[in-house]
């Protein structure tokens, strides 16, 4: 996890970036360029996680210094989209830099192809341009305010917030207690969206006030064969699951997993295992009071079967009435889910 912060005619140094440090604590940055008649500041607060190296910070430029980007997420299949960007000048092996050279290359609607989880912002400078993504399963958030003259881009709503006061947005929240969360592109405030999954929010700065656009990315087309019979499908989704829990263990730090009592866990934690050379950590919570909805037996059970190294931790009720505050603090948005 990471947290981008970016800005047109908004000026912020490091007080305002460190707004969303907890996102990302291993290292930060801020990159200012004037674009036409406006002001554009782009932050970064990185977790770092592929390439831990200085040639994966960020604010990220491309050499020809034409692009930038800010961003959040794990792109699975950049090493594959690396071998087919041929003139790319490449000085680490993070995703960040794949991509940027991806886009740089080839535009904003080639982010259909990342197969990944993603929000960023990416600046065209020689375009006048700043682009906001999402990715498909709005797995990354991103929150957007456009007003008088102004933008501001977070990964979270205090990212935005500390610069503008907002009112509260009744139907927002008539529509929070329906439903019990809030899909975007709506939120609990009236000049504040989230950016949509699978979307792009571009923003033209050639003109004297920035223009939004928001617009879905292509969708990649289905290239898979049908599948012909109930031993063939079995086959295939084996083999996909498989390929997905190697891909989302790529990185240059030690991964973990989080392991539940239930099949779907256990399926990604003995995938895992068997996909590395080391003793894989799992990690499970439960309860200090008797309760059925406990799973730490269960999960050690699964931990034991599969060679994990299982580690468990118990909460009680007043753990949670003293965790409560912090709780609301992080997510922001109420969210009104057993979890």
């Amino acid at each position: 996890m990471c947290g981008i912060l970016a800005t047109v005619n908004v000026p912020f140094d490091q007080a305002a970036l460190d707004s969303i440090r907890h996102r990302g604590p291993d290292a930060s940055g801020i990159s200012q360029i004037a674009v036409g008649k406006h002001l554009v500041t782009l932050g970064h607060q990185r977790l770092s996680i592929l390439d831990v190296s200085p040639a994966g910070h960020q604010p990220m430029w491309a050499c020809n210094r034409r692009f930038a980007i800010v961003y959040n997420g794990e792109i699975y299949n950049h090493q594959e989209l690396r071998q087919t960007l041929a003139h790319a000048d490449y000085r680490g092996h993070s995703d960040t830099e794949t991509i940027l050279h991806c886009l740089a290359e080839r535009g904003i609607k080639s982010a259909s192809e990342f197969n990944g989880i993603f929000a960023f912002c990416l600046l065209d400078a020689k375009e006048r341009k700043l682009y906001v993504a999402r990715d498909p399963f709005g797995v990354k958030p991103v929150y957007y305010r456009a007003e008088a003259g102004t933008v501001v881009v977070s990964s979270e709503l205090r990212g935005i917030r500390q610069f503008f006061s907002d009112t509260l947005d009744p139907d927002g929240l008539a529509e929070l207690l329906r439903l019990r969360y809030l899909p975007a592109p709506d939120t609990l405030f009236r000049n504040v969206r989230k950016l949509r999954p699978g979307h792009v929010a571009e923003i033209d700065l050639n003109a004297a006030a920035p223009r939004i656009s928001e617009y879905p990315l292509p969708r990649p087309s289905d290239r898979g064969a049908p599948v012909r019979d109930r031993d063939e499908a079995i086959e295939q989704y084996s083999s996909l699951l498989k390929a997905a829990v190697r891909r989302q263990l790529l990185s240059d730090v030690e991964v973990g997993v989080l392991l539940s009592g239930g099949v779907d866990s256990a399926l990604v934690a003995t995938l895992a295992q068997r996909s590395v050379s080391y003793k894989l950590k799992a990690f499970t919570v439960g309860f200090s009071e008797a309760d059925p909805a406990d799973e730490i037996a269960d999960a050690a059970e699964t931990a034991r079967v599969a060679g994990l190294e299982h580690h468990h931790v118990r909460i009680g009720f007043e753990n949670f009435l003293q965790t409560l505050p912090a709780i609301n603090w992080m997510i922001e948005d109420p969210l009104a889910t057993t979890s």
